[in-house]
């Protein structure tokens, strides 16, 4: 409302870009939601964490509404965002088309089955690209050691020199979750936002305990839960 008129976002610009960022955020959003929570009710001393620091949250809130920027500076809640956001993407790739020929250059040689090393790969335009966001966000090569483990202590450390060093136009954190580049994901930030406001407010309500159930994650184009049993068609 404030922006000045060549900066203003049409009417019809602004409804396109709303319908755009409820729709796609409709099963991403929901899903990593799920899978934040089926994480937090086996991980408890992660769960009691957050509690404890949302109750103090609203202890200096005293009769104050919750606010954005208080929201956004719980350091627990976004470590807890940012980790289930990059180990359990809840879109596991992408698909691009090359715009014109241009040579793709490897970060590491790989060895073909001829015994040549392979550094860099000619793309034609017009050539579909798959990349993985699981295969960047769970690289030992760039998280370390420990890319595969559910561990939102990591945020509170410096990111490793493999990760700051990475050139890969990310958006957020580093991770690919959101892409990268001028195609990145217009509503990541709402997507964070509502992912820790309906967090506080879950939390701080009710404890959330592991399920006698078999929780199944389908790799789908967005990954989604089922039971084991719904899995077999019972």
């Amino acid at each position: 409302m404030v922006a000045s008129a060549e900066n203003r976002l049409t009417d019809d610009q602004l409804v396109a870009q709303v319908n755009t960022m409820i729709i796609a955020a409709t099963d991403t959003t929901s899903n990593v939601l799920s899978r934040t929570l089926h994480v937090l009710s086996e991980r408890l001393d992660v769960q009691d964490k957050i509690r404890q620091e949302i109750s103090d949250a609203r202890a200096n809130l005293g009769e104050d509404e919750l606010t954005y920027d208080m929201l956004m500076e719980l350091p627990w809640l976004d470590a807890i965002c940012r980790e289930t956001l990059r180990l359990y993407t809840p879109a596991i790739e992408l698909d691009r088309v090359v715009t014109r020929d241009t040579v793709l250059p490897l970060s590491r040689h790989v060895l073909d089955n001829k015994g040549n090393f392979i550094h860099k790969i000619p793309l034609a335009k017009g050539t579909n690209v798959t990349f993985s966001i699981y295969g960047y966000n769970r690289s030992k090569d760039v998280w370390g050691p420990d890319a595969t483990e559910w561990k939102p202590e990591r945020w509170f450390s410096p990111l490793p020199e493999s990760a700051k060093m990475m050139p890969n136009g990310t958006v957020y954190s580093n991770i690919m979750t959101f892409s990268a580049g001028k195609r990145a994901c217009i509503g990541f930030k709402s997507a964070k936002f509502e992912m820790k406001l309906i967090f506080f407010y879950l939390v701080e309500a009710s404890k959330f305990l592991p399920t006698d159930d078999d929780i199944f994650w389908n790799a789908s184009y967005v990954v989604y839960p089922s039971t084991l049993e719904n899995k077999r068609g019972r």
